[in-house]
């Protein structure tokens, strides 16, 4: 059998019967209380007391100026709660803080109730972990106290890059719950990689060490990749990763990711099989976990401006293609046709030179057919150039149909045209609005009846799409 004395006897003391032996300096103010009062309030004066009974003299000084003696009085009513104004919580906490008072733990939250922004959420994460330190269950304490800037880390990670040295500051424990947080934005998946390294080189350089020991931090620093989606990596990300991740620490967990990662390769990765919706899908885990980057394309029609989502996404791969020599890297969006000419592929409709354009062959329903493989787009217009030395009545598209698809399967129309006489002339630019708008991650444009010179040839020299482009490096 357990018995104790409850602290409800405590309400019966009349504190000023007793001699006022231990002097308090507030800010240069004496107050006088009873010794027994000091050590209930200072942890750290209690401990002095057990070597030095004739301590009696505890100084403080703070910048935020209160009555201490209103703490006094929380003695005499423990267990009592009793409202706290804004203009004394700075006050408390300093006096608290200096007293080594745990209690304190309590009125944490109180002492933090301004919004959390970038300015000020990693000065409120050192405050807390200065005060929980104290505590002998100080890691469950100080992580569930940090919840709510934890979870504003989480979700401005991919605007805190030039806060990275005070999130390398922050322990495993930490870092492991804003990477597991559901509602984490990064830049990429790539900067999640990226940063996982310099991490372990960070705490390398903090350690003196050139090299991982097993169950180290420095280790368990590699356990981190069990939260990167290997699927959503760039091939030189992934590269990299394979170059530098020391196998010795591949988990169970980083394992099945690098599998998820070649079937999605596998399966024509990035594809969303989703049903069509607004864009962007309110369920989709991608949006939701980059930040968000919809790039609005408009057409000028004053200075015939026809640069719009796929002019865009050309100058990208063209970019990144320098660094493939003569290899030519699809990454942001391919095309294909249901037949063409020799030399006059589809590439050519976004090819600068006047004097190339698509042309297929001679046949009923010609199509081209544009694949985004990382993107979603809605299209509000689009645009029809035709060959710029080809005259009128030649070769010009005269009846079509627009149509996209999420998953190349279904498709929805969007637009038709029938005998649309405004493309039958030597360099016309058509530029047509759609009926409906949908996400799409695949453009269908069919040819439905004979061309202006009454054959099946499908002939135009440029296609462009203009809208919302919801780009994914």
């Amino acid at each position: 059998m357990k018995f104790a004395l409850s602290t409800a006897s405590m309400h019966n003391l009349n504190i000023d019967q007793y001699k006022k032996n231990f002097t308090f300096i507030i800010n240069g103010k004496k107050i006088r209380t009873p010794s027994f009062i000091a050590d209930i309030l200072s942890p750290k004066i209690s401990q002095i007391h057990k070597t030095d009974p004739t301590f009696n003299q505890f100084t403080i000084e703070t910048n935020q100026s209160g009555v201490f003696e209103n703490i006094i009085d929380l003695v005499k009513d423990l267990d009592t709660e009793k409202e706290i104004t804004i203009e004394e919580r700075d006050f408390y906490y300093e006096v608290l803080k200096a007293l080594g008072n745990t209690d304190y733990y309590h009125l944490v939250h109180f002492l933090h109730e301004d919004e959390i922004t970038l300015d000020n959420v990693f000065q409120r994460i050192h405050e807390k972990m200065m005060f929980y330190g104290q505590s002998p269950n100080y890691q469950n304490d100080c992580d569930i106290m940090l919840g709510d800037e934890l979870q504003f880390v989480a979700m401005n990670f991919f605007l805190l890059k030039n806060s990275y040295q005070e999130i390398h500051d922050l322990n495993m424990s930490q870092l492991k719950l804003i990477f597991e947080n559901s509602q984490l934005k990064l830049e990429t998946e790539d900067s999640l990689v990226y940063f996982i390294f310099e991490h372990i080189e960070y705490l390398l350089k903090q350690n003196n060490k050139k090299k991982y020991m097993k169950n180290s931090s420095i280790a368990n620093a590699f356990y981190l990749f069990e939260h990167v989606e290997f699927d959503k990596l760039t091939s030189e990300c992934l590269d990299y990763f394979m170059k530098n991740f020391d196998i010795n620490y591949i988990t169970i967990d980083i394992f099945r990711a690098l599998c998820k990662y070649n079937s999605h390769y596998t399966h024509d990765r990035y594809r969303n099989n989703a049903s069509n919706s607004n864009f962007p899908s309110p369920d989709d885990n991608t949006t939701k976990r980059y930040k968000p980057r919809i790039l609005k394309f408009e057409y000028n029609e004053e200075d015939n401006n026809i640069n719009g989502i796929l002019a865009y996404l050309t100058k990208e791969e063209a970019k990144m293609n320098k660094s493939h020599k003569d290899m030519i890297v699809h990454k942001y969006f391919n095309i294909t046709s249901s037949s063409f000419f020799a030399g006059s592929e589809p590439e050519n409709l976004f090819k600068t030179d006047e004097h190339l354009f698509f042309t297929s062959l001679d046949s009923p329903n010609q199509n081209v057919i544009i694949e985004f493989l990382s993107s979603k787009i809605i299209i509000s217009h689009y645009l029809i150039k035709t060959v710029d030395f080809l005259p009128k009545d030649y070769s010009h598209p005269r009846s079509w149909k627009l149509e996209v698809s999420l998953d190349g399967t279904a498709w929805v129309e969007i637009d038709k045209r029938n005998n649309e006489e405004s493309l039958n002339h030597a360099g016309a630019i058509g530029y047509f609005p759609v009926n409906q708008q949908y996400a799409a991650m695949f453009v269908k444009l069919t040819q439905t009846g004979e061309n202006w010179a009454d054959n099946d040839q499908f002939c135009f020299s440029n296609f462009e799409l203009f809208g919302q482009l919801d780009f994914r490096v």
